[in-house]
């Protein structure tokens, strides 16, 4: 979310209630230095205070006024009605990532919707239909949301992002940088990029002149890429995408207090094996995470 504006004087007060009595158009958050001034704008546009408190918002139909307020004491008021703040960090990559992430996770539930349908296997039905539309749609916005999960990260580590969709360069760049941060035998090591790396794989597998950059309008003549859909693959996508909001957040906020950059994870999984089978399994799975 962007610093709100600061309303400290009871003349910025009267400012603000005569922008909105004029019917200026504006939406924007506020901070209020003291509970007086944002009291009294309250009072002059004959807002009852405790219907705010008690459901956090007002919005009036007629006018397109909307108040509501953040958990952090500022306050959103929208001139024009319901609208939705344009950053949600201080990041141009994290909020790119925030969006496509959303994307992604809304198809992924349609998809499952489409899985639970039985008439899915018809191939005459207009669920057929949809699931042909969803594999594309899938496939284009996982390429692009591990491209952003990628460049969020580099971004929040304070790593320059060259202007590329080629995902390879991006997981290249994401490698150095987990080494050189110390996030490599980590949660995120172990369980975001692999995955991330099926999908790179995937694309370097491709018959060459694939261009990520025309992913999305479908033009890669050479791609004959096959989505197989399942219950079980889809929620196994869903957890990964999960996963993975759950990282950029925590990384954001938290830097390396993430839990998913917990250090050492090959020692704490090594320890938890209960027998010397199950030590070798664990030793072998997971040896890349000792890799430089």
């Amino acid at each position: 979310m962007t610093e709100p504006k600061i309303i400290g004087t009871e003349t910025e007060t009267n400012k603000l209630i005569s922008s909105i009595q004029r019917g200026e158009k504006f939406s924007d958050s506020f901070m209020f230095s003291e509970d007086s001034f944002f009291n009294n704008l309250l009072n002059a546009l004959d807002i009852d205070q405790s219907s705010l408190e008690k459901q956090n918002y007002i919005f009036n139909e007629e006018t397109s006024l909307y108040i509501s307020i953040y958990e952090n004491g500022s306050v959103l008021i929208s001139t024009i009605g319901l609208v939705s703040t344009p950053r949600r960090s201080d990041n141009n990559q994290v909020d790119a990532f925030d969006a496509q992430a959303l994307t992604l996770s809304l198809l992924v539930q349609e998809a499952k919707l489409l899985c639970s349908n039985s008439t899915i296997y018809d191939v005459n039905s207009n669920t057929y239909d949809q699931f042909c539309i969803m594999s594309i749609a899938l496939y284009h916005n996982t390429i692009f949301f591990f491209e952003l999960f990628g460049k969020a990260y580099l971004s929040l580590s304070g790593v320059p992002i060259k202007q590329t969709h080629d995902i390879n360069l991006v997981l290249a760049a994401v490698h150095k940088t987990m080494t050189v941060q110390h996030h490599n035998n980590t949660l995120f090591h172990a369980l975001i990029i692999p995955v991330f790396e099926q999908y790179a794989s995937h694309i370097n597998a491709l018959p060459p002149g694939f261009k990520e950059q025309y992913i999305k309008y479908d033009a890669n003549k050479m791609d004959n890429t096959i989505l197989r859909f399942s219950i079980i693959g889809l929620a196994h996508m869903e957890e990964t995408v999960k996963r993975c909001i759950d990282f950029i957040t925590g990384y954001y906020y938290e830097r390396d207090n993430c839990y998913l950059l917990k250090k050492d994870y090959f020692s704490i999984i090594l320890a938890a094996a209960k027998t010397p089978e199950e030590q070798r399994q664990v030793a072998e799975k997971y040896a890349f995470l000792l890799e430089d």
